[in-house]
């Protein structure tokens, strides 16, 4: 379980009703998930109908790290 506090989001919406989150490091440093490393931002996998689920979802995210 990674930490929150090191961790930026950014919710944005793809579409009119269609919202997602990148996720990023607050020291630029990689991400890494099950061995894999993700250079720069990781965006949450499905679309949310709100900017408040899309935060939600990225928490979920982050918590999985």
């Amino acid at each position: 379980m990674a930490e929150r506090a090191l961790f930026t989001t950014v919710t944005f919406q793809r579409q009119p009703g269609m919202w997602r989150a990148a996720i990023s490091r607050k020291d630029r440093a990689p991400i890494l998930r099950q061995g894999e490393k993700a250079q720069g931002n990781v965006v949450t996998p499905a679309d949310s109908l709100s900017e408040t689920e899309a935060e939600k979802a990225a928490t979920e995210v982050i918590r999985r790290l």
